[in-house]
C-alpha cells in the first residue's frame, strides 16, 4: 500500500486512458436522514445529529477517459438485445470537466471522480453510517420519519439496469485501488 496525497492522486488519475475498475473506500455526507424540522427533532427523540453522520462506503466502480456515458450505455442497450434504441446522455448539471469523464470541477473549485455503478452484477457497496465514532442503522424502527425518501433512479435510458453516474469528491477518498495498486490517501 502506497501512501500519497489527493494531489499525488490527482496525477495518478490523470494517468489512467481508456477505462478500468477500481474499489475506492470513500467518506461522505449523511445522505439518508434528515433533521426532521427546525428543532433538529432527531437530535431531540434518538441523539443523533445528522450533520454528524458520515457515510462511509467501499465500492468497485468503473473510471477512466474511456468510460464515456453515452457509449456505456448504447453498449448496453447493444448487449441488452435493444439495438433499436438509442441514448444520448446531457450535458454535466454542473460543473466543468476537468479531464473528461474523469476528473471535473463541480463550480467551487473541488475535484470530483467520475465513476460509474452498477456495470457489473458482482460489485454491491458495503456502507455503514457513522455517527461520533458509532455505528447507526438509519433503517431502524427509531429513524423511520427522519429517512430521506429514496432516490428516484433514471428511466430514460431504456436499459434493464441502469448505469449509474455517481461523483465523489476526492477530498473524501481514503482508499483506491486501481491496477492492483492501492493508495491510502493522506488528506
Amino acid at each position: 500500500m502506497k501512501q500519497i496525497t489527493t494531489t499525488e492522486l490527482e496525477q495518478v488519475l490523470r494517468t489512467i486512458k481508456g477505462a478500468t475498475f477500481v474499489t475506492l473506500k470513500y467518506v461522505g455526507k449523511n445522505d439518508i436522514l434528515n433533521k426532521g424540522g427546525r428543532a433538529n427533532a432527531l437530535f431531540t427523540e434518538t441523539g443523533v445529529e445528522a450533520d454528524k453522520v458520515e457515510k462511509h462506503s467501499k465500492v468497485g466502480l468503473f473510471i477512466g477517459e474511456g468510460a464515456e456515458y453515452t457509449k456505456m450505455v448504447n453498449n448496453r442497450l447493444k448487449k441488452e438485445g435493444k439495438e433499436q434504441l438509442s441514448f444520448e446522455g446531457g450535458e454535466l448539471p454542473y460543473g466543468s470537466w476537468v479531464v473528461p469523464n474523469l476528473l471535473l470541477d463541480n463550480g467551487k473549485g473541488q475535484l470530483q471522480l467520475r465513476t460509474y455503478a452498477d456495470i457489473m452484477n458482482n460489485s454491491k457497496p458495503e456502507v455503514t453510517y457513522i455517527h461520533e465514532g458509532v455505528e447507526i442503522d438509519p433503517k431502524a424502527e427509531k429513524f423511520s420519519k427522519f429517512r430521506k425518501p429514496a432516490k428516484k433512479e433514471s428511466t430514460n435510458q431504456g436499459t434493464d439496469r441502469t448505469i449509474k453516474p455517481r461523483n465523489y469528491f476526492l477530498s473524501g477518498i481514503k482508499e483506491i485501488t486501481i491496477g492492483g495498486e492501492t493508495y491510502l490517501i493522506q488528506h
